[in-house]
């Protein structure tokens, strides 16, 4: 009896450390991160978003879309972009003043990695700002080797504007 609890000493807290090393994942399992988008172009104004109408226009690979938001931002208006939009226009302070409303950029969104964005910002018809961006991707696995999903992203890029 007495050898057998002495074995049981030594094999137990063999068996914790594995356990704990392993983060009592089974062998080759993965976690359940996920990916985050996989580029994104930040607005910056060198002033504040005046109240009026404004277009991002953004051509994704050569396919146009066309987002339409007005300042003040109302934080029930529908989403700005075209359902089949590859990313997200973001609009950011609708719940606080109104000199605090903007358009904070676009995120794309993961599984879409264009190659090329073109950009074009108008406020009541007026364009104040353009850009194209060439994003340069890299590919990772964040739950691991042979772990799903499979995320590309690229480093963000800014469009500044009057």
């Amino acid at each position: 009896m007495l050898i057998r609890f002495a074995a049981l000493l030594v094999v137990l807290p063999a068996l914790l450390v594995t356990g704990c090393s392993e983060g009592f994942l089974p062998l080759g399992g993965c976690t359940e991160l996920g990916c985050a988008s996989s580029f994104s172009i930040e607005f910056q104004r060198q002033s504040a978003w005046k109240p009026g109408a404004y277009s991002v226009k953004a051509t994704v690979d050569g396919k146009p879309f066309t987002c339409s938001a007005t300042i003040p931002l109302s934080c029930n208006a529908p989403d700005p972009c075209p359902a089949d939009a590859p990313f997200l226009l973001g609009l950011s302070g609708c719940a606080q003043d109104p000199s605090q409303h903007s358009l904070s950029g676009i995120e794309v969104l993961q599984g879409s990695a264009p190659a090329s964005i073109d950009i074009e910002i108008a406020q009541d018809g007026s364009v104040i700002g353009t850009g194209t961006f060439k994003p340069t991707y890299t590919t990772s696995r964040p739950n691991g080797p042979g772990c799903e999903p499979i995320c590309e992203s690229a480093p963000s890029a800014k469009l500044t504007l009057p």
